[in-house]
């Protein structure tokens, strides 16, 4: 049973025809990362497959909180992407701890399915979507046969070598943070 490293909250809507609305709300019960007991945690999004959005920021995310295991984000992002392929793509959540001498820290990601969004009429409509939370895991180490299908598949396709990339380096990331 994998257990879990603290819950992410969030609002996620739909513009029909334009836009993925994401409200970051808050965090509660994350993993303390430093010698007092406590993070400096910062939420980063990263759209799937990244090719079928167009991103305003090159890299979104939150505001660091200093000092605390449940931050207070209420922070919202925006992303554009075709209403044909809206239902088939997903944003990682990634929830990491600040750290001044060595890399950041990763306490553990969410996955939000955009297959589960509601439509809404407006930005400013997604604070009428329910809550969502999201429990922070760590990512699994990428393996198997799913995996190495998508290995082979990079040769040809751009989506998929992106894709294989980015969960090595999460990967990575992951096993230095464990050492530390």
């Amino acid at each position: 049973k994998e257990l879990h490293r603290g819950f992410l909250t969030v609002q996620i809507g739909y513009i029909e025809d334009k836009e993925v609305c994401v409200k970051v709300l808050h965090c509660r019960r994350i993993a303390s990362c430093g010698h007092s007991g406590l993070a400096n945690p910062y939420v980063t999004l990263q759209p799937h497959p990244a090719a079928s959005f167009e991103v305003h920021d090159l890299f979104p995310r939150t505001k660091v909180h200093k000092n605390t295991l449940t931050p207070l984000f209420d922070e919202s992002f925006y992303f554009t992407v075709a209403p044909e392929v809206v239902q088939k793509c997903a944003i990682v959540f990634s929830v990491l701890s600040r750290n001044r001498v060595f890399d950041d820290t990763l306490d553990g990601e969410g996955i939000f399915l955009l297959s589960n969004v509601r439509s809404i009429a407006s930005r400013s409509d997604v604070e009428e979507v329910d809550q969502t939370t999201l429990p922070l895991k760590w990512p699994s180490e990428p393996r198997g046969k799913t995996f190495d299908l998508l290995c082979r598949r990079g040769v040809i396709d751009e989506e998929a070598a992106e894709f294989v990339k980015a969960r090595r380096f999460l990967a990575k990331r992951m096993r230095r943070s464990k050492i530390k």
